[in-house]
């Protein structure tokens, strides 16, 4: 590589994935695969294929004879959610509509299954989105870093999400390895890139990473903005949900309450009735003495 070049390509499936998680990095992935045109990449963690398929075009674009590796159970987890088959189907359908002559290999299996079929230092780009707990990613971290070629790339999605494992880790990585080159985006939760090669420091100067860090942030406009839409609507159906669950919380405390205002009312009703019982007893008790008298 002799510079970075930056693209801007119309996605054939953009209208296809209502997800934008990952749709703020569609175009810095499509530059990741026309700049490093990696032999072999590898996706840890595809779901519905954001970024799957912004590196599929990148390759088709490129007329590059990549092998493509996409990694994931597609049965979710507990961060995102679980769910149906179909998310793995669309993923196909999406492939195989758009991208059917490339080397696309979708490894419906967990991580760890999918380490034996790759040998040390055989991948180029390497892309690390599953769970997203400190313990997980860095187990995906550790296991499949030793893949990477010495000269190859690592992307963590989520670096910025404060509850996520994945920003510490990050931290740690780049301490780590402080020879390697890192590039850091914000938007979308957060994109962090790994280049282990760092003879290109050279073209990745301080300037270069701020110059590409702003073109991807600045391009992604529309993606930010429906991100914000749903993080919105996310929010409001958050308040939505916690205004009920208040609501159903004071409806049971009342009706709590209620029972039990009713059963001191009753236990004031039986001493009631207990004190008139005893003092009738009494006045018999009295009577009686009196009578013997």
């Amino acid at each position: 590589m002799d510079n970075w070049t930056f693209s801007k390509p119309d996605f054939v499936f953009d209208t296809e994935i209502p997800d934008y998680t990952w749709a703020g990095h569609t175009f810095f992935a499509y530059d990741v695969v026309r700049n490093f045109k990696p032999d072999v990449l590898v996706e840890l963690g595809s779901y519905k294929g954001t970024s799957s398929l912004a590196f599929m075009q990148g390759v088709k674009d490129s007329a590059l004879s990549t092998d493509l590796y996409f990694v994931d159970c597609w049965e979710g987890e507990e961060q995102t959610g679980f769910y149906t088959e179909d998310v793995y189907t669309q993923f196909i359908n999406l492939a195989d509509k758009y991208f059917k002559n490339l080397k696309v290999h979708p490894l419906k299996m967990y991580f760890d299954e999918a380490l034996k079929q790759f040998k040390d230092k055989s991948v180029d780009v390497l892309h690390i989105d599953g769970l997203h707990t400190y313990d997980a990613v860095k187990h995906d971290y550790d296991t499949w870093a030793p893949k990477v070629k010495d000269n190859g790339v690592i992307l963590f999605h989520d670096i910025k999400v404060p509850n996520f494992g994945v920003k510490d880790l990050w931290a740690e990585v780049k301490a780590a390895n402080p020879d390697c080159i890192y590039i850091e985006f914000e938007h979308n939760y957060g994109l962090g890139v790994m280049i282990k090669d760092s003879s290109l420091s050279k073209i990745f100067t301080p300037e270069k990473i701020k110059e590409i860090v702003d073109y991807y942030y600045e391009i992604s406009s529309e993606y930010r903005l429906q991100q914000r839409i749903v993080e919105l609507e996310h929010t409001n159906l958050d308040l939505d949900n916690g205004a009920k669950n208040l609501n159903r919380m004071l409806r049971e405390v009342l009706a709590e309450n209620t029972e039990l205002y009713k059963k001191i009312d009753d236990l004031r009703s039986e001493l009631d009735s207990r004190a008139v019982k005893a003092a009738i007893s009494v006045r018999n008790v009295v009577r009686n003495i009196k009578k013997k008298f």
